[in-house]
């Protein structure tokens, strides 16, 4: 499937520095990246094409073989459940002092 955004504006070349750029960064640094584009390659491009590229070339370097590209997916796959988990932590958290609060207001007087 054909480049959609910006980038297709880019060279072989440019776009081979780009690739570099990113894996050097460990599939990282987008708002480096688009500071770069705009600074070096006269390319307005939003972080969210930044960030597919990123997640494009990350899945096919993957799929190839390179060891940088996996390790950073399995970070990415750690970090998201991380989060996820942080979030049922608060919500659990937060339903903890609501049942708290609801047991202090039936609390029982003695006889």
């Amino acid at each position: 499937m054909p480049m959609r955004t910006k980038l297709r504006h880019l060279s072989p070349e440019g776009r081979e520095e780009l690739n570099r750029k990113i894996r050097d960064a460990c599939y990282r640094g987008l708002d480096e990246i688009v500071l770069w584009l705009s600074e070096e390659k006269g390319l307005e491009i939003s972080r969210s094409a930044i960030h597919r590229h990123v997640v494009m070339l990350r899945t096919v370097d993957s799929q190839a073989g390179r060891i940088d590209a996996q390790m950073a997916s399995v970070s990415a796959n750690r970090t998201r459940r991380r989060h996820q988990l942080l979030a049922r932590l608060g919500a659990l958290a937060l339903e903890q002092h609501q049942l708290i609060s609801e047991l202090e207001k039936t609390e029982i007087e003695p006889n």
